[in-house]
Order: C-alpha cells, then sequence, then structure tokens
C-alpha cells in the first residue's frame, strides 16, 4: 500500500539498513530511500543530520541539552 506524507509531518528519520523509517506524530514509515538522499534532498527543508543514522526535522525541535 502507497501512503502519502507531508513532509511537515514528519519529526524525524532513522537509518533502517539500506532504508530510511520516517516519524510522525502518529506513527512510522519505512521508505525505500537512503537516509544520505534524504538528507540532500531535505537540507533546504530544516532537516539536520545530528548522529550517523538520524535526521531531525528543525521545526519540530523544542529544545536542545548538551
Amino acid at each position: 500500500m502507497t501512503r502519502f506524507i507531508a513532509r511537515s509531518q514528519i519529526r524525524y528519520a532513522q537509518a533502517h539498513g539500506d532504508y530510511a523509517r520516517l516519524h510522525t506524530g502518529s506513527g512510522s514509515h519505512l521508505v525505500r530511500v537512503p537516509l544520505s538522499v534524504l538528507e540532500e534532498r531535505w537540507s533546504e527543508y530544516g532537516f539536520v543530520r545530528i548522529h550517523r543514522s538520524t535526521l531531525v526535522a528543525l521545526p519540530h525541535v523544542s529544545e536542545v541539552r548538551m
């Protein structure tokens, strides 16, 4: 089944082998795209790689702790 998700709903993405798992407020979805490709395509939309396996949407970040 194909499901379309607005990029604005995605809070973060995690590497899942050669795929990526997109996390929203209501669940997660596996896509056949490597995290590196998402990072390249989505950087201009506020997505930042914070770890080798995690890409976050800055508009959804409310706090950063060191």
